[in-house]
């Protein structure tokens, strides 16, 4: 495998993740059944890409506007964690404002994230 391709799957990851965060409650909810885990697997994996970026930014592998374009959902799962766990149930999941603000959220950070790849 070449560096180049391992960078572009990497890359398609995290927008798979922020796309999986932007998807529709409906989408959502069918994912966490079919996977047999709770809604707030979606942001543990959110969580993981996160860390991940930060390491390629500190390493020097990844620009910091990529990271940047991130900070935003960050900041929002944070904060909906800072709630306590209502808004990690399935009903929040499917009817909380929070929650369709964060699958705004994510759709902007997507863009964003590709656009500072260039």
């Amino acid at each position: 495998m070449t560096e180049e391709w391992k960078s572009k799957g990497f890359y398609q990851w995290i927008a798979d993740v922020l796309e999986q965060l932007s998807w529709d409650p409906a989408r959502q909810l069918d994912y966490i059944r079919a996977a047999k885990v709770g809604a707030d697997e979606i942001a543990l994996q959110f969580d993981d890409a996160f860390q991940l970026v930060r390491g390629r930014v500190h390493d020097g592998s990844l620009n910091h506007e990529a990271l940047q374009a991130l900070l935003p959902v960050d900041a929002q799962l944070r904060s909906m964690t800072e709630e306590g766990p209502d808004l990690w149930s399935n009903e929040a999941l499917s009817a909380d404002q929070k929650w369709q603000e964060l699958r705004i959220t994510a759709e902007r950070a997507k863009a964003e994230f590709k656009r500072a790849l260039g």
